[in-house]
């Protein structure tokens, strides 16, 4: 966790002057949506959200910058699953302007910020759903983590806090990619679930897996990850929580 000082040199490093105006903003005991145009390195403004955990996920993705990996090819296809409010998306959009962006997120009230943080790039397709290993019917869990640790299981109920599925063979299909050139991975223990079955299709043609693992949130999730990801020939690198997994050919 970072400190209150360390937080505001981070911003105050990487922002000046507006960076202590974010850390001011994002105080605020008032509900609100903000507005921020000053990442220099982004085409569109940034909305977060007070009052929740908007501010330390931006601290995370886009003052942390763990997806900063210099990457042998330039990506035209990056699949971003457990998209939350769109930050990774966003950073990979600017990063690489002319990539098909995907994002996937179940929980509806970071969906909509979500699309409000992607709805001024071109070439991105936003589903509300869950990720899953097939077609399914979810149930969203507030496991009191904030918004970002919204958890999923499969149900058989049809009610408000429920969600479709999709398949990331479904959405390949859906969207005419052969092939996947990164893929986040950030599903608050679903991964459990996702490499149990149904990788086979799409893991062959993936370049970059990038994942967080929750074993503190699904157990055996690690487990099923690390058995399937033995069938195939990929390189593993790790960069703080993640997982960098390149397929060598």
């Amino acid at each position: 966790m970072i400190s209150k000082i360390n937080k505001i040199k981070k911003l105050y490093d990487r922002f000046g002057s507006k960076g202590l105006l974010l850390y001011s903003s994002m105080r605020s005991k008032e509900k609100k949506i903000v507005s921020f145009s000053f990442v220099k390195e982004f085409a569109q403004p940034v909305y977060l959200r007070t009052c929740t955990s908007d501010f330390p996920a931006f601290m995370d993705v886009i003052v942390g910058k763990p997806y900063g990996f210099s990457f042998s090819f330039t990506p035209a296809v990056i699949i971003d699953c457990g998209a939350n409010i769109g930050l990774t998306s966003i950073f990979f959009k600017n990063k690489y302007p002319a990539a098909k962006i995907i994002a996937v997120e179940p929980e509806k009230n970071n969906f909509e910020i979500l699309s409000k943080n992607l709805c001024g790039y071109t070439d991105t397709v936003l589903y509300n759903n869950g990720i899953w290993n097939k077609s399914a019917r979810l149930k969203i869990e507030d496991t009191g983590q904030g918004n970002w640790g919204f958890t999923v299981h499969e149900t058989e109920e049809n009610g408000e806090n429920t969600i479709a599925a999709v398949s990331i063979r479904d959405i390949m299909l859906a969207n005419n990619i052969d092939s996947i050139d990164i893929l986040k991975i950030d599903i608050e223990g679903s991964e459990k679930e996702l490499f149990e079955s149904g990788y086979e299709f799409w893991m062959q043609r993936t370049k970059v897996i990038i994942i967080e693992l929750h074993d503190r949130m699904r157990k055996g999730a690690s487990q099923s990850f690390f058995r399937a990801l033995a069938k195939y020939n990929f390189e593993t690198v790790v960069k703080g929580l993640n997982i960098f997994c390149f397929l060598e050919h």
